[in-house]
């Protein structure tokens, strides 16, 4: 087996391991383990179910994406789709994150 083909398995596994996060985030409640773990999103629990259940399902969409730019970009330009692809993933999430949370506050003051 060849060393760019080795890569390619090991970012596909990577890849697989996205969408599994992606699965398992609409489902999970606050844990230390898997999901964005912030102050606000531990606090409250409606909060994280919000998140979640939007980060999950770009999670798998992004995973299947790095899937497959990994089995048909060149292999040089992998690595900067990964990185690029996992970026763009916390900073949508993040986004809503803090979308949910002006719209709580905005709730607040009325």
């Amino acid at each position: 087996m060849n060393a760019e083909l080795l890569l390619r398995c090991c970012y596909i596994f990577m890849g697989l391991i996205i969408v599994l996060v992606g699965i398992v985030m609409p489902k999970s409640k606050p844990n230390r383990w898997i999901g964005f773990r912030l102050k606000c999103t531990m606090e409250d629990p409606v909060l994280w179910s919000q998140v979640h259940r939007v980060s999950g399902p770009v999670w798998v969409i992004g995973g299947c994406l790095i899937i497959i730019n990994t089995a048909f970009l060149p292999i040089e330009l992998v690595i900067p789709a990964l990185l690029g692809m996992i970026f763009l993933l916390c900073i949508i999430s993040l986004v809503h994150i803090r979308i949910l949370l002006r719209r709580k506050l905005t709730l607040k003051e009325r």
